[in-house]
């Protein structure tokens, strides 16, 4: 009889909560036997893999986290790694993340089809897949005259949903206060304060697609999305899905047709006279996609125990700085804002003055009123800080051009 091989996987603590890494691990149970890690990077430090007993695995997965596989070595032996990056990770930092290069000899396996192609185009040794949920029975298709919000971060915020559904005969907003670590929960206007249910969290998912299904509407709460979970299962019990035109949504969503997709830098009212065409439409690809899904979801296991082969032909952008903008919004947009300069990461005041849009793929040129004026050098990202820095003094009166490259 052969033995079982032995994997451990290591992945963020939150989705203990979210348990949206599950279906990938009843997936490798089927295999393997599996030990498992969790931590949370934005508190633990490299502290915490001393907890990890001194053992020897087969195979190492990591989840969306990227730990060092140097540390881990100090802590556990594996015969090979396989690494599953989420793009609403990997979108900020791109290629220029340090611990890249330790991950060369590992295999990657890959939910979106824009990150996986930038990795097999820098040597990585890389797999796509694309995941659909399970299709649910569709009983109503909704209340036309509702939506469903959940508020994640600060990127998407209830102004934003205002502004989507300015043209349409919206009645009701039900939110869902659950942000994400370091995020602060934007209520609405006084207007719609009478129009607006809450709910802070649901014991199963059976609750939320219960609470999901009473709208038409589903506002997708990420710019970026690793897989899009819950987008995806708005979509699979025939939702119409509002979503930026960004990944991974704008690789499942056709605009006007699976759903509605927007600019995130410049949201305007949409049209959704065709939503219950469209959320029909979005429940079929959903159908054809779990199918297809449910047929190719086996490959990962074989994709886990083929060699990694990094092609250093290929290496290029591997130290290039990748960001897919330069200057990343706060909760105060056009004010605040984390730059990189020489490495380290700075507050920055910045006063756009107008854009123009160039003939270059997905660049704009800004043209600022003032210079970049660094306040403050820090090491924590700023979405995890809630300092707020002001400024006080003559700001010189510098016309300067930077260039801000959207996805």
């Amino acid at each position: 009889m052969t033995q079982t091989k032995k994997m451990l996987f290591i992945g963020h603590a939150y989705h203990l909560k979210t348990k949206s890494s599950f279906f990938i691990i009843d997936l490798l149970k089927t295999k393997y036997d599996m030990d498992f890690f969790f931590f949370d990077p934005q508190k633990d430090d490299d502290d915490v893999y001393a907890k990890l007993e001194k053992k020897t695995y087969d195979v190492l997965v990591i989840w969306q986290v990227m730990p060092s596989l140097k540390k881990l070595k100090k802590y556990i032996q594996f015969q090979k790694s396989v690494y599953f990056p989420m793009y609403d990770q990997y979108v900020y930092a791109g290629l220029s993340h340090p611990k890249w290069p330790e991950y060369r000899q590992t295999q990657i396996v890959c939910f979106s089809k824009t990150m996986e192609s930038e990795l097999k185009n820098a040597g990585f040794s890389t797999r796509y897949i694309q995941y659909f949920p399970k299709p649910e029975v569709v009983d109503t298709w909704g209340d036309k005259h509702k939506v469903f919000f959940w508020q994640r971060t600060e990127d998407i915020t209830i102004e934003t949903v205002l502004t989507l559904l300015a043209k349409t005969d919206i009645h009701c907003i039900h939110m869902h206060k659950a942000v994400d670590p370091g995020a602060r929960f934007f209520i609405p206007p006084q207007a719609w304060m009478d129009k607006t249910t809450y709910s802070v969290w649901f014991e199963t998912k059976e609750e939320m697609r219960r609470c999901i299904e009473t709208a038409t509407f589903f506002i997708a709460p990420r710019l970026y999305e690793g897989i899009g979970m819950s987008m995806l299962e708005a979509m699979a019990c025939g939702r119409c899905v509002i979503a930026p035109n960004l990944a991974t949504a704008n690789e499942y969503i056709i605009d006007g047709y699976t759903g509605y997709l927007y600019d995130p830098q410049n949201p305007k009212p949409i049209d959704t006279s065709e939503a219950e065409k469209i959320q029909k439409q979005a429940y079929e690809y959903i159908c054809s996609g779990y199918k297809k899904w449910e047929e190719e979801k086996y490959r990962i296991l074989n994709w886990i125990e083929e060699p990694a082969m990094f092609q250093h032909s290929k290496n290029i952008g591997i130290k290039k700085k990748r960001q897919p903008q330069q200057y990343q919004k706060t909760s105060i947009p056009g004010i605040y804002f984390k730059v990189k300069q020489n490495k380290k990461t700075v507050y920055a005041f910045y006063v756009p003055l107008f854009q123009i849009k160039t003939s270059k793929r997905r660049q704009k040129i800004t043209y600022s009123l003032f210079k970049i004026i660094p306040l403050l050098r820090i090491k924590q990202n700023l979405s995890q800080t809630k300092t707020r820095v002001l400024l006080f003094g003559l700001l010189p009166l510098l016309q300067i051009k930077t260039k801000r490259t959207f996805e």
